[in-house]
């Protein structure tokens, strides 16, 4: 993962103040997996440019060893290459973003293609096909 440029700071304070709207609403589930539960907010996507922002909340079906209940990604698409890259991740000790803050990581990965039949996938395809 690399640091996060000084431009790109205030496109993170951008979604940090969206995930805390985010997490006022309700939270419907999109996936599921043998770990976790996905969940989106309905309008918790934005557009940036030509990209999408969103952010989602997974429950852990069974805690991590950190004892983390939950995670709130925040995620970019870019629609027109079927890429994505996680721009923040945040844990907690209770479902639904909840609880304490396990972990905080503002940290911008690389592009990587989005792989299919996977939660990224199904969420891409929604927030694609919306915009």
């Amino acid at each position: 993962m690399k640091k996060i440029k000084r431009a790109d700071s205030w496109l993170l304070v951008g979604l940090i103040l969206c995930s805390l709207t985010v997490s006022a609403q309700e939270w419907q589930m999109y996936f599921e997996s043998d770990k976790f539960y996905f969940f989106v907010a309905p309008n918790s996507s934005q557009k940036t440019g030509s990209n999408i922002i969103t952010s989602t909340t997974h429950d852990y079906k069974t805690p991590s060893e950190r004892g983390e209940r939950s995670r709130q990604i925040t995620r970019e698409y870019d629609c027109a290459k079927a890429q994505s890259r996680v721009v923040r991740l945040v844990t907690f000790s209770k479902e639904k973003a909840l609880g304490d803050v396990i972990r905080d990581e503002a940290q911008v990965e690389s592009w990587a293609a989005i792989p299919a039949n996977s939660a990224v996938s199904v969420l891409g395809d929604r927030v694609c096909n919306a915009n």
